[in-house]
């Protein structure tokens, strides 16, 4: 048998997946029609103003230290944080919002990611807890 030889991109066997990457990075929109929301909520018993002074020092500590190539901007607006993370080509966005009793952490993570949506909601409650706990 004679197979024609991949002398352009149309003939290659995988050249779906360059025209689903291309289809990606041209419509960002559609990063998030694939992204898997996550949430939690932690009560505490600190003021709103404390439990918002500790969150945005302990969130801007974090994103100083990350390091390992990951990418981590964020911006405030009043009580709520938005940010977004970007390592090994994916991105992960998310809001943490400072209420009076709890605090509402809410992650979108691509489908890469989304099977490590336990360890990383894990984490954040764990390191989220530690600000909140009272000293």
């Amino acid at each position: 048998m004679c197979r024609k030889p991949f002398n352009n991109r149309k003939n290659h066997p995988y050249a779906w997946l360059g025209a689903a990457l291309a289809a990606e990075t041209s419509n960002r929109g559609a990063l998030y029609h694939m992204a898997k929301p996550v949430s939690m909520t932690l009560s505490h018993d600190l003021s709103k103003e404390e439990a918002l002074s500790r969150i945005k020092g302990g969130f801007d500590r974090y994103a100083g230290d990350i390091g390992m190539g990951i990418a981590l901007n964020s911006r405030w607006e009043a009580d709520t944080c938005h940010f977004d993370a970007k390592a090994l080509g994916q991105n992960v966005t998310g809001e943490i919002e400072v209420r009076e009793e709890d605090v509402r952490i809410e992650v979108r993570l691509p489908m890469l990611l989304a099977g490590m949506a336990d360890k990383i909601l894990g984490k954040l409650k764990k390191d989220t807890t530690l600000l909140l706990e009272k000293k």
